[in-house]
């Protein structure tokens, strides 16, 4: 089933983006506006929207940590982070200053001083409980591996 990209690795990725709503991780709206700006089959335009929404929810996030919303922050925050991602997916070199520069602005302590480690469990990984603090770490982890 197509959701929207001719571009089979553009549809993949975008998928990939769309699926992680059922977490909190992205936003299907968000995903979907994002998609729209994109011009198919341009990678530098794929980064440039992708980052562009992040930056927005960042500053969302910021907004909501500065008046003392922590969950809304947090969850903001995993938002702009998996859409950082998105963003540097096709055009990151590992090492590469760029990438650390795209992906640097949602860094795992500002993402998790939001959420509590207890916030809950959305699913499980050989019977161990996940949380979505998990995730962040494990998303974190990777940006960092790849630079």
């Amino acid at each position: 089933m197509q959701l929207f990209f001719d571009d089979e690795e553009f549809e993949a990725q975008f998928a990939r983006t769309v699926g992680k709503a059922a977490v909190g991780m992205a936003d299907i709206g968000e995903s979907f506006a994002t998609a729209g700006r994109i011009t198919a089959g341009d990678y530098g335009s794929w980064r440039d929207c992708w980052h562009a929404t992040a930056q927005r929810i960042e500053d969302i996030a910021d907004e909501a940590a500065e008046a003392g919303r922590r969950r809304s922050a947090g969850e903001a925050y995993l938002r702009a982070s998996e859409y950082h991602r998105a963003g540097y997916f096709f055009t990151a070199q590992p090492g590469d200053a760029e990438t650390r520069r795209l992906y640097d602005p949602i860094s795992s302590p500002k993402v998790l001083a939001e959420f509590d480690p207890d916030a809950g469990e959305w699913g499980n990984c050989e019977g161990v409980a996940l949380s979505r603090y998990d995730q962040v770490v494990h998303d974190w982890l990777d940006g960092i591996l790849a630079s």
